[in-house]
């Protein structure tokens, strides 16, 4: 199971540094591995590590903090529905409300993969 997801303020981010997080602290998002090959089919994280010059991978943590840099990634069309299947943009969709989330919040996404 892979995790994404944002913290709420401040202190969760920082209780996220440090594994120590409460509940209530994160918005959080599964996906499981078939999902995250599909994702990974339609180049979705490859865009967003073009995007934001972060590195996405299926072994690697990875966080994305820099506002400018999520806006871009909101900005972007690797959110147009007609890239995806249905099913898939159900996901995608979740996805892009976790960049807004994290630039409303103004602390990051996470990625635990």
């Amino acid at each position: 199971m892979k995790i994404i997801c944002v913290p709420k303020n401040e202190e969760a981010l920082h209780r996220l540094d440090f594994n120590q997080n409460i509940e209530g602290d994160l918005i959080e998002m599964s996906i499981d591995d078939t999902i995250y090959s599909n994702l990974e089919n339609t180049s979705f994280f490859e865009t967003i590590n073009r995007l934001t010059g972060a590195n996405i991978d299926k072994f690697e943590d990875e966080s994305i903090t820099d506002k400018e840099a999520l806006e871009k990634v909101v900005s972007s069309e690797i959110f147009n529905e007609k890239r995806y299947d249905h099913s898939l943009y159900s996901i995608v969709r979740n996805i892009k409300a976790l960049f807004e989330e994290a630039l409303k919040c103004q602390t990051g996404i996470f990625f635990y993969f």
